[in-house]
Order: C-alpha cells, then sequence, then structure tokens
C-alpha cells in the first residue's frame, strides 16, 4: 500500500483498533515517517482550499470501482500526483517562511480618516504619523500623562510600522478597555490579527479573522490564499 493510502486510512479511521496502534507507534519512533505524515495533512489542508479534496476522493471512488479493468494511469494515481506536488510545494514554503513574509503579501495601509478621534493632540499626532516620524509620535505618546484614544491608536500604528508586534498588542489590550473603542473597531481587529501574524502566532491570527465581520471592509483584503498560508503556518506551529 502506498504510503499515503496509510495515512488516508489512519485520517479516515478506516484501520482496525490494531493497525492503528501500530501505526501510532511507528509515528512515535520514526521521525521521519511523522514529519512525512505532518506534511500530508498539510497538503490536504491546501488541497481542502482548492476544493480538490473532494476530486480526490471522487477519483478513489471510481478507482475502487474499476480497480478490476484494465487502463495504464489509474484516476487514484492523478490525485496522488496532485496531492503530493502540493506536499512538495507546501513543504518547501513552509520551512522558508515566517510570518513577516506573509505581511509582505498585504500592502494595505491604514489612512486616519480627518472626521475620526478626539481634538486633543489630534493635529500633531497626525503630523508626525504622516510623515512617518514614528519615534517620535512615541516619544509624544510616552510623554502623555493621559494619551487619548486617537494618540494611542496612532502609536500603536507607529509600533506596526516599526514591526515591534508585541508593543502594538500592548496598546490594543488597552484600546480594546476604553468606551470609545468602536470608533478603531475595524484597525483593531485586523492589525491585532497582522501582529499576531508578524510573531508567528498564526493558529489565533486565523481565530481573529474568523471572528471579525464582513462588514469590516479590512476582512476583504484576506484573499483565500492568504487564509490558507495561515492555515499551512498554523500547522507547521502546532506541530514543532
Amino acid at each position: 500500500m502506498e504510503e499515503f493510502e496509510i495515512f488516508d486510512d489512519y485520517l479516515n479511521d478506516k484501520m482496525t483498533f490494531e493497525k492503528r496502534l501500530g501505526f501510532e507507534q511507528q509515528l512515535l519512533e520514526n521521525p521521519a515517517l511523522k514529519l512525512s505524515f505532518n506534511d500530508y495533512k498539510v497538503a490536504l489542508e491546501l488541497l481542502r482550499f482548492q476544493g480538490l479534496k473532494n476530486e480526490v476522493e471522487k477519483s478513489n471512488k471510481e478507482y475502487q470501482n474499476r480497480k478490476e479493468s484494465k487502463f495504464s494511469f489509474p484516476t487514484i494515481k492523478i490525485a496522488a500526483l496532485i496531492i503530493f506536488g502540493l506536499l512538495t510545494f507546501s513543504t518547501f514554503w513552509i520551512n522558508l517562511t515566517e510570518g513577516v513574509d506573509l505581511l509582505e503579501n498585504v500592502p494595505i495601509a491604514y489612512i486616519e480618516p480627518n472626521q475620526r478621534g478626539n481634538a486633543e493632540e489630534k493635529q500633531h499626532a497626525e503630523f508626525l504619523y504622516l510623515t512617518k516620524d514614528y519615534e517620535g509620535l512615541i516619544k509624544l505618546y510616552d510623554s502623555s500623562n493621559e494619551p487619548t484614544e486617537k494618540l494611542e491608536f496612532l502609536t500603536a500604528m507607529a509600533y506596526f510600522n516599526e514591526k515591534d508586534y508585541n508593543k502594538v498588542l500592548e496598546l490594543i489590550e488597552k484600546l480594546e478597555l476604553r468606551s470609545k473603542t468602536n470608533v478603531y473597531k475595524n484597525e483593531i481587529e485586523f492589525y491585532k490579527c497582522q501582529s499576531l501574524i508578524g510573531l508567528n502566532k498564526y493558529a489565533e491570527a486565523e481565530g481573529m479573522i474568523q471572528k471579525m465581520e464582513e462588514t469590516n471592509p479590512y476582512k476583504s483584503t484576506f484573499d483565500w490564499i492568504y487564509i490558507a498560508k495561515i492555515k499551512i503556518l498554523a500547522w507547521k506551529e502546532s506541530f514543532f
């Protein structure tokens, strides 16, 4: 039996109890087999997003129904090639990819409408942000005894541009406690997710995307390819 067929039987509960125990023991004793099995699950996750999983299952049924017939290249073999072609790509990709790489593929930037936020410290804070004086904006925030929500958010954006994602999450946590958080609700959700990706916390980031309301315009920037990549990296995060 092909290795991928063994994996598929295990994942689809097609093994006897004894065979399952034997396979799980092999996973414990054979690191190479465990890595291959984990890679296979990553490939299946990618297949699910590309709509190919159903084709694999359909091909397998066709093969089972026609296995007595003679044909030179069974459909199931084509499906296997699809799986392992994607497996090779995804394995290569996840070993070379970090969260900061993903962030480069979402070239959306925060643009602050003038009518939002409090007037206090607004003009100076906006000027520092728009001129990309992130260090100056952070100093302004640190020197303020009672920073406004506006200043707090722009400072979080300054830290985001400086790639200090832990500080972004720290400030967002403060913003989430404010009564007027709805002013920046869309941005808070989006940049919290992006900061988690920057910290390689892919499972948490995926959870944030799922919680974002459809009315959030930032959610539409997450196409299925981007989400699939996050899911693949989340698999890697859980395995290693």
